[in-house]
């Protein structure tokens, strides 16, 4: 969490936003980033994640801190809902987007589990 608090911290920094009225912004308690510049928050909700990823105009990597390399190989999004959904037809942007964000949810998860 202390990736995602730096990252929080240099945005706001770079737009000329406090931190008070980002939460104000997003509807959030104040006593949200305290925990997260102290250390004690250990998680947050995804939705919670992807509303200041959002609100920043970036990534859940991104607000993570993490950075993205190139893997060698595409893979277009067709490959994926066929991976995920078996090719169904069925299936909208909206939950392909969804299953997007989790999974990415639950990469950092782990990686913050392991620091």
């Amino acid at each position: 969490m202390a990736d995602m608090y730096k990252k929080i911290d240099e945005l706001l920094a770079q737009k000329g936003i406090s931190g008070a009225k980002m939460s104000a912004d997003l509807g959030m308690s104040r006593s949200f980033m305290t925990e997260l510049r102290k250390g004690r928050a250990k998680s947050v909700k995804i939705e919670t994640a992807q509303k200041i990823a959002d609100y920043f105009g970036i990534t859940l990597g991104e607000l993570f801190g993490e950075e993205t390399a190139p893997t060698g190989r595409a893979i277009s999004d067709a490959d994926i809902k066929f991976a995920l959904f078996g090719g169904d037809g069925e299936i909208t942007e909206e939950m392909y987007q969804e299953v997007r964000r989790f999974a990415e949810f639950v990469r950092h998860r782990e990686r913050n589990k392991k620091d």
